[in-house]
């Protein structure tokens, strides 16, 4: 029975589409609340507990958690590592939080130009939003927003950031310590991971529920990597995943058995299904570019068009958002990522 080592062997997979679908739920997701006010549900909540929003963002972190260890792994270089991280994530989020300051800011605030440029909430916000881990993020703009049916948010996306930017923190350390490189090391901090999951009260070690579980997929990502040649990669596995979870709907196991299915369609979509299908990777990955351009331009939709509906909201605000992550992809993420080129080209690139 094939494996994924078998199927993740070559850079030919469809991990750029499922992360495009994934960012698209965020905006399906995000449109309800938007539209409608906070707590609106969009329709899986209803059925399954659990937002499209929250399905979307798992989705980010398992397929992170698989290529960020992978991408470790293939460098062993500490340095080498977080030059290639920070060349992913910074470059796009500096423009998208300095946009969200100089252009949705200065269009929509109440204030005047004057005192919109001279309010210090506005620089701490770009400083708190590009640092990530060190300043707890920043929401808010003086007078932008402050009318909509959700106020004053200009960018609810980013929350998921800071958690990602500790895992790759994580696995850097796990690399470094060479747990990565052993498999019985790295199992066995997953059984300590687990267990403490369940039997440690989050707000002890200052994590939210919501970040254990973000972190609880990055993780299972990772597990799927370190013990690829292990872990068979199979349709009616899958098939059999999906009857136990509709077995366990209603039930206490319902939620573990939908995560599990959930980590194993992403890797079995993402890495199986071949052909014409994996033409989308020549258009680019546009999916961090959605990410972080959607919220704010939900918002600014909102203020346009007070009363409009979540899914005319849906609609509009990804043609205008994947506008934006197209210039996103091509003008700033893609020629960062070149550098990685030139510093993986270096006789000090390796360790």
């Amino acid at each position: 029975m094939k494996t994924f080592d078998h199927y993740s062997a070559t850079r030919d997979n469809n991990f750029n589409l499922i992360r495009f679908i994934a960012a698209s739920l965020v905006i399906f997701s995000h449109s309800y609340p938007i539209a409608l006010g906070h707590g609106t549900p969009e329709p899986p909540t209803t059925w399954i507990g659990m937002s499209a929003g929250n399905i979307a963002v798992s989705i980010f972190f398992v397929v992170s958690g698989f290529l960020v260890s992978k991408s470790f792994c293939d460098r062993n270089n500490l340095f080498t590592f977080f030059y290639a991280r920070c060349l992913r994530i910074f470059p796009a989020l500096i423009v998208a939080v300095l946009s969200s300051v100089f252009i949705v800011g200065l269009l929509f605030t109440e204030l005047s130009l004057y005192n919109y440029l001279t309010d210090l909430r506005i620089y701490k916000y770009i400083i708190k939003n590009i640092t990530l881990i060190v300043f707890n993020l920043q929401y808010d703009l003086p007078g932008v927003f402050t009318e909509n049916i959700y106020p004053a948010a200009v960018n609810g996306s980013l929350w998921t950031l800071p958690a990602e930017f500790r895992m790759y923190l994580l696995i850097a350390l796990l690399g470094f310590i060479g747990v990565l490189r052993n498999i019985w090391f790295f199992n066995g901090f997953i059984v300590i991971a687990t267990v403490t999951y369940f039997y440690t009260d989050y707000y002890v070690i200052a994590l939210s529920a919501e970040v254990w579980r973000l972190a609880a997929f990055f993780l299972a990502g990772t597990f799927c990597y370190i013990n690829r040649k292990f872990i068979p990669l199979n349709g009616y596995i899958l098939l059999g995943i999906f009857a136990l979870t509709i077995g366990t709907w209603h039930t206490p196991y319902f939620k573990f058995s939908f995560y599990l299915l959930l980590s194993y369609a992403t890797f079995w979509f993402s890495l199986v299904p071949a052909g014409r299908i994996r033409f989308f990777n020549q258009i680019g990955d546009y999916s961090y570019g959605i990410y972080i351009y959607a919220f704010p331009i939900q918002q600014m939709i909102a203020a346009l068009y007070p009363g409009i509906q979540p899914l005319e909201m849906c609609a509009w605000a990804f043609l205008a958002t994947l506008l934006c992550a197209y210039f996103s992809w091509h003008w700033v993420e893609k020629p960062a990522l070149k550098l990685k080129l030139t510093l993986n080209s270096s006789p000090t690139a390796t360790m």
